[in-house]
Formats: structure tokens, sequence, C-alpha cells
């Protein structure tokens, strides 16, 4: 019985790359902002992300910094603008 072992291919590193920026995309949608303001990668410095998380994270450029783009146990396409408030701080509040 083949319980799946074979049936799937291997996701090449264009399969991967087109992927990620269609999630950079969907995010920057879900934002209401430029995807230009969205990216994937190393935080400042190699420092841990605020979860004590290390490696590459989604980020975003968020009042002239690049900062992590908050945590969601769903991930990240459901992070709203209120997340990112809350996790940064408001100002305004």
């Amino acid at each position: 019985m083949n319980r799946g072992r074979g049936s799937r291919r291997r996701l090449t590193p264009s399969d991967i790359t087109r992927l990620m920026e269609e999630t950079r995309q969907q995010i920057a949608r879900n934002l209401d902002i430029s995807p230009d303001r969205i990216r994937y990668g190393p935080l400042e410095n190699n420092r841990p992300g605020r979860l004590n998380t290390q490696g590459d994270h989604w980020q975003i450029h968020y009042r002239g910094q690049w900062k992590e783009l908050p945590w969601h146990h769903d991930g990240p396409l459901q992070v709203t603008r209120e997340h990112v408030k809350k996790w940064h701080g408001n100002p305004a509040g």
C-alpha cells in the first residue's frame, strides 16, 4: 500500500521563491500597505526575535524602522494592523 510516499514532488528553489513572494504580497494586502514594507530575512544584527526565536523572520517597515512582524499562532497571513500596533506600541494610545 502506497501511503503517499513518492507521490509528492519536492519544492524547487524557484517554487520556494514564488511561495515566499506570494506570501509577502498577501501579508501586505492584509495590512493594506505596500509590499515594499514587508520582507523576510534575519533581524538586525542577527538578534533573536521577540519570542526568542532565531533565524529569518517576517519583518515590517514600521515607524521608519524594520521591525519583526508580530507573531500569530495561525501564521503571518493572520496578522492585522491592530496586532502590529499592539506588538510595537501605539504612539497615539
